[in-house]
């Protein structure tokens, strides 16, 4: 009866010390040399990817349809869309060094590993296929729907 007291409290005790360390873990920005996707700046870049999203999923129809700007140096479009193409390439780079848990409990940082398990929407949305094009000399239109596999990202937000 002694030894089964002894090892409960030993149990107890690990518990306790796994979930302290597990707590000091989820505040770090870094592990090992990969981003901790539970970190307060990932949460943060996470909600910032939301509105980005959304932003996309907006834009993207209105400049299609609409064609509100002369071109894609337009200075109110440059305003509002280099920012939101520089986020969205920025957003490929950080999923792409996000760490995850394997299926072990263990953390994976590995820069391969971390590559074959981003999603092909992360990567589809973080090309500049319009700025590619412009570069090039298509006309406005063509750059105009070029932007629409940025309406992809919006995919890996509801995902989750």
């Amino acid at each position: 009866s002694r030894s089964k007291q002894l090892a409960w409290s030993d149990i107890r005790k690990t518990l306790r010390e796994n979930k302290l360390n597990s707590g000091r873990i989820l505040q770090r920005t870094f592990i090992k040399s990969a981003l901790n996707p539970h970190s307060p700046m990932m949460k943060f870049w996470k909600r910032l990817v939301s509105v980005l999203s959304i932003y996309h999923f907006i834009v993207v129809p209105v400049r299609i349809g609409f064609n509100p700007w002369d071109g894609m140096l337009d200075q109110r479009a440059l305003s509002t869309d280099l920012v939101a193409d520089i986020l969205t390439i920025l957003n490929l780079l950080i999923t792409a060094s996000t760490a995850y848990r394997s299926s072990r409990a263990v953390w994976v940082t590995n820069r391969y590993k971390l590559l074959r398990k981003l999603e092909f929407a992360v990567l589809i949305s973080g090309l500049p296929l319009d700025w590619f094009a412009f570069a090039c000399g298509a006309p406005a239109s063509v750059c105009n729907w070029l932007r629409l596999p940025k309406m992809a990202l919006l995919y890996t937000v509801l995902k989750g």
